[in-house]
């Protein structure tokens, strides 16, 4: 059962957009990632299925634009290579067939200079 936060006074579609967007405040995060959270807060599944389609609609959710920035920085920063991308890309809850996708665009040159 979802405990009420005396500082939000909304309907629950409301306390979980402002949950949502303050978790996209930290960081980036893939549907499947914002969906557990909403979830594991206590949030009914009508209405973490609406706001995730809300955020969506407006942008604010983009997986494919996570997955991109994910790889750029697994190959700038962390020197990762194709299985250790696709590790990190799974974990972070990106879709089997975007990451098949996001790492059609790794050359071998690519992975070999990292």
């Amino acid at each position: 059962m979802r405990r009420k936060n005396p500082r939000l006074r909304g309907s629950p579609a409301e306390e979980a957009r402002v949950y949502a967007l303050r978790l996209l405040s930290y960081r980036s995060r893939s549907r499947k990632e914002l969906t557990e959270r909403l979830v594991q807060k206590g949030f009914d599944t009508d209405t973490v299925d609406s706001t995730i389609a809300a955020l969506e609609q407006e942008g604010f959710i983009r997986d494919s634009a996570l997955a991109s920035e994910l790889l750029r920085v697994a190959v700038e920063g962390k020197g990762l290579g194709r299985e250790g991308i696709r590790a990190l890309l799974t974990k972070r809850g990106i879709e089997r067939e975007l990451i098949k996708e996001t790492l059609s665009g790794l050359t071998k040159e690519t992975e070999e200079e990292t």
